[in-house]
Formats: C-alpha cells, structure tokens, sequence
C-alpha cells in the first residue's frame, strides 16, 4: 500500500496492547477545534463522536480479531482498519 502523505511503501501489521495495559484502550479521534474547545481529560468516546469524532475500535486478538494497521516508516504515517463492526 503507497502511503497517502508521502506516496512511499508501507508495511502492514498488526495493533496490539502492551502486556502492562490496564484493560482496553478507548482510543478516538476529534476534530482539533474539539480539544481547543475542550477539556482532553473530559472528553469522553461518546462526547468525541458527538463532536464529530470517530470511536477507533482495536481488536485485542482474543475476542476479536487484532487491528490492521500499516505504518510508512519514512515520514510515520499509521493507518487503521476497522477491525470490530458496531
């Protein structure tokens, strides 16, 4: 897969959790105006997804399959699969 940002190869892999993870990481993304608007320690993934926001789900590889990501190691670009359905 060519990287979006820089047109260079990427690698595919896996996302996975560290072994010292406090159970299952509620990962997000939000608009920018989201956390200049915002509190980032009030914003929850419900609040984030009101906002415009996106929940990103990882797959733990024990009840779900594990995340596909791909990272383009020259300007670390990292792109996600959806991996869990709603």
């Amino acid at each position: 897969m060519k990287c979006p940002k820089c047109g260079n190869e990427m690698i595919k892999g896996k996302i996975g959790l560290s072994a010292f993870s406090k159970g299952m990481p509620g990962l997000y993304w939000a608009p920018e105006e989201v956390f200049n608007r915002l509190i980032p320690q009030t914003i929850t993934i419900k609040k984030a997804v009101s906002e415009g926001g996106a929940h990103i789900k990882l797959g733990n590889g024990l009840t779900d399959n594990r995340t596909n990501g791909y990272i383009c190691k020259h300007c670390n670009c990292v792109l996600l699969e959806d991996a869990i359905e709603d």
